[in-house]
């Protein structure tokens, strides 16, 4: 059997990691609220998707906290950064984390030739 069919290109899709170590006198209950916060921008920035949650693995440790946001493209990924309530987060991860890691890249489809920046 043969098949016309042809794969489906979908735009693009920005891919927004962070992860976070606090410092060792922030408030538990403080990070939490600022995770939650970060998850809320979902609602407020319209072509994003936010998730967070704890980091499980035994290979990084010593980052507590993870977040991946996903925009449908560039300008909604301009639009959550220049966002008033984003604004304030990034103050307050600064504030409360030792270390942040953050990963950007664009999604690409396995097998698919990488995407030039």
């Amino acid at each position: 059997m043969t098949s016309d069919a042809r794969p489906v290109i979908l735009p693009a899709v920005l891919v927004h990691v962070l992860a976070f170590r606090w410092h060792a006198e922030a408030d538990p209950q403080a990070t939490d609220s600022l995770m939650r916060s970060l998850a809320a921008l979902q609602e407020k920035v319209a072509g994003i998707h936010v998730s967070v949650g704890k980091n499980i693995s035994p290979m990084t440790s010593h980052l507590t906290d993870a977040a991946v946001v996903r925009a449908e493209s560039d300008e909604a990924f301009q639009a959550y950064l220049a966002h008033p309530d984003h604004l304030e987060i990034a103050g307050a991860v600064g504030e409360m984390s030792v270390e942040t890691l953050v990963i950007d890249f664009y999604e690409q489809a396995p097998g698919e030739r990488p995407l030039d920046g």
